[in-house]
């Protein structure tokens, strides 16, 4: 029984440390606010080109009301045909 015990004990407390492990692991991912183009230009035109794509899907979510409605008989979301 003792052993039992002992096994459950060293089980949690690994859990408990992984549980950690993976929380600061999140904390130092987090990515830069402003890649410097002069360093990663490829990242930051990522950065850039995702920025512009966020802003058009929210232009156009507001410009639909966030509903845009049933498509029309025979407009499926693929186009005509659908």
């Amino acid at each position: 029984m003792a052993l039992s015990k002992r096994l459950e004990k060293n089980t949690a407390f690994a859990s408990l440390i992984g549980f950690l492990l993976i929380l600061a692991g999140l904390a130092v991912a987090q990515p830069k606010a402003n890649v410097s183009a002069a360093k990663h230009p490829n990242l930051a035109a990522a950065q850039r080109f995702s920025q512009q794509a966020y802003t058009k899907i929210i232009a156009a979510q507001e410009a639909n009301e966030w509903d845009a409605g049933p498509c029309p008989k025979g407009q499926g979301p693929a186009g005509p045909g659908q």
